[in-house]
């Protein structure tokens, strides 16, 4: 799974332009198989504020920018090569359009002793039985979207967002 770690680590220092991290840092780094974005320090020499990554596509660059006023902290600038999740339109089961004979007719050619043969107590029955439910549910009833609620435009005012 792709991750970003932005964090003060206090942890690492740069000496003559090689990077000197702690063990455990080091440990971390070499576990997750993330590579460290930020190569200047924000402190003299000292590299306080990291950004990590395990996906070199999401991040286009990372900068230490000025120091925070009131720390010795400094601003990382960094862009995110990735767009916002696309919201899916809510659905919901359309039980008045639901094929119930269908449903009825699975439920009603079900051999109950033998479906239930195998369970020997209440929750393995009602486990399967929801299962069953579950199966009849997904065939029989349709999904169907969410109309919105919000009021649509003015006639006008859409062959004007149109153009």
């Amino acid at each position: 799974m792709p991750c970003i770690i932005v964090r003060d680590f206090d942890a690492c220092s740069n000496q003559n332009g090689v990077i000197h991290l702690s063990g455990s840092l080091e440990a971390f780094i070499r576990q997750c198989s993330v590579r460290q974005l930020v190569n200047g320090g924000a402190r003299q020499d000292n590299m306080l504020d990291l950004v990590f990554t395990n996906d070199l596509t999401l991040v286009n660059e990372a900068l230490i920018g000025e120091n925070i006023s009131i720390s010795y902290h400094s601003n990382i600038h960094f862009e995110l090569m990735v767009g916002p999740p696309l919201s899916l339109p809510h659905r919901y089961r359309d039980f008045r359009g639901s094929d119930w004979v269908r449903a009825n007719a699975m439920l009603s050619g079900i051999d109950w002793d033998t479906y239930f043969f195998k369970c020997l107590d209440n929750e393995p029955m009602c486990a399967r039985f929801i299962e069953l439910l579950n199966v009849i549910v997904d065939g029989c009833i349709q999904l169907a979207k969410v109309k919105s609620t919000t009021p649509s435009l003015p006639k006008y005012l859409q062959r004007l967002a149109a153009k």
